[in-house]
């Protein structure tokens, strides 16, 4: 019994200390052409678009979509991590309309391989074969979080904003920060609310989202994430999205307060 008290902590522990924040790098690649085989240097254009090889520190790839054509329908692309490759994706597309370099273009999505599912060390590259265009290629990036994130504690919180939620498609709120944020909390003020957003933006244009702050929030109850180590930074704004949970009655409302 000692045993699987002891093991069942550790999972406790575990699960509260590594929490994934998301970081997405869009990179426009104007209707590049590639033809036969060929290599895109992912981790080397991920570094150049975010300006700094220290806002790829400990993030590790999750997926790669591309906006991509191809001339017949039958091109290939591979998300290859540390020498580990994905399954190949087909590239659809017609010859009709691959010339153009502003339609016609499909989403594929490249995970990264199970195996190394995250990897952040070796080379990261995208392999093609076929005669391709690619408008755009999106990174998924996640990293995990080692240390309390819901500790507020000893930091002067200030409201800034409350909003409502709305149904469905849900409502999109935008505050200005002012240098740097030490600590985010969401409080729901009215019903229930489902929040599936929560962006940052830093004044150096790094975009990360807060995963941990998703999910259903009551009335009453708080949501809090803590910035720490790199994320503590000049912000530029925060943005926060949440639906109503219920299709009848009034919307829900939270506010949003930050420790400066």
């Amino acid at each position: 019994m000692k045993t699987v008290l002891t093991t069942a902590t550790l999972i406790t522990l575990l699960s509260t200390s590594a929490h994934a924040l998301t970081q997405k790098v869009d990179i426009n690649m104007h209707s590049t052409l590639l033809r036969g085989h060929e290599q895109l240097p992912l981790k080397r254009m991920v570094v150049r678009e975010l300006g700094s090889r220290a806002d790829l520190q400990g993030y590790k790839l999750s997926k790669v979509v591309l906006s991509a054509k191809s001339k017949h329908g039958m091109a290939e692309a591979t998300l290859e991590v540390n020498r580990r490759s994905s399954l190949s994706q087909t590239v659809p597309g017609i010859e009709e309309n691959f010339e153009s370099d502003y339609s016609g273009f499909s989403t594929v999505t490249l995970n990264a391989p199970y195996s190394h599912r995250g990897a952040s060390q070796g080379p990261w590259r995208i392999l093609t074969r076929g005669k391709i265009k690619v408008n755009k290629v999106s990174v998924s990036l996640k990293k995990q979080v080692q240390y309390d994130y819901e500790n507020l504690r000893n930091l002067q919180l200030t409201q800034v904003a409350e909003f409502k939620a709305g149904k469905v498609l849900g409502s999109t709120e935008k505050v200005r920060a002012r240098g740097i944020v030490k600590g985010i909390q969401l409080v729901g003020t009215k019903g229930k609310v489902r929040i599936t957003e929560v962006k940052i933006k830093y004044m150096d244009g790094q975009e990360i989202i807060v995963d941990e702050l998703n999910g259903k929030l009551k009335q009453g109850r708080t949501k809090n994430f803590a910035l720490r180590r790199a994320l503590l930074k000049p912000i530029q704004n925060i943005k926060v999205t949440a639906a109503t949970n219920s299709l009848f009655g009034s919307r829900g409302k939270l506010a949003i307060k930050l420790a400066n």
